[in-house]
């Protein structure tokens, strides 16, 4: 931008150039809804946690991008809570936070159900299987000092019930043997 070639006015017109002094820290002067905000750390953290317990199977980057977007839902549904979806009602006009809602709504909508069908189709985790076998063992055991289950497999007096299968002729092997030297 030129300056004018009075040194009086170039200095005023200076001193107008200069960016104002930064915003204390709190102070949102800027920020009308917030969705690219650092307001939006505070909601993601917690959503961070809620989304861990809900899939535990999904990786981290998922995570962190379901997060990001629901924190954004948040903030941008509390701006559509205050001041509406419609900027200018004459002209009909949509506010665009109400677009970008929608949009994030759609992604986190797409990638919910992909994780939600990945934790259906996904076996469970070795910790719940191994505790599942422990508790399973633990029944079996308590129920055969009961006495309330026999089992044959297990006992050892089944071995006078089953049926002794003889051992091959010794004669088969020793005619095999001969014949061909």
């Amino acid at each position: 931008m030129a300056v004018s070639r009075d040194p009086a006015k170039a200095a005023i017109q200076r001193a107008n150039l200069r960016n104002a002094p930064a915003a204390p820290a709190g102070n949102g002067r800027a920020v009308v809804h917030g969705a690219f905000s650092t307001r939006v750390r505070d909601a993601r953290e917690k959503h961070v946690v809620e989304l861990v317990e809900a899939f535990p199977n999904a990786t981290s980057p998922e995570i962190a991008i379901q997060a990001h977007r629901l924190a954004q839902l948040d903030l941008l549904g509390a701006f559509m809570d205050e001041r509406g979806v419609i900027r200018h009602k004459r002209r009909g006009e949509v506010f665009p936070a109400a677009s970008l809602m929608e949009k994030i709504a759609v992604s986190f909508e797409r990638q919910h159900a992909l994780l939600l069908e990945r934790e259906r189709t996904r076996p469970a985790r070795p910790a719940e299987t191994l505790a599942s076998i422990i508790a399973e063992l633990t029944a079996e055991a308590t129920a055969d000092q009961d006495g309330t289950q026999d089992d044959p497999r297990w006992s050892d007096e089944g071995t006078a019930d089953q049926e002794h299968v003889p051992d091959p002729p010794q004669d088969a092997f020793d005619a095999s043997d001969q014949g061909g030297a």
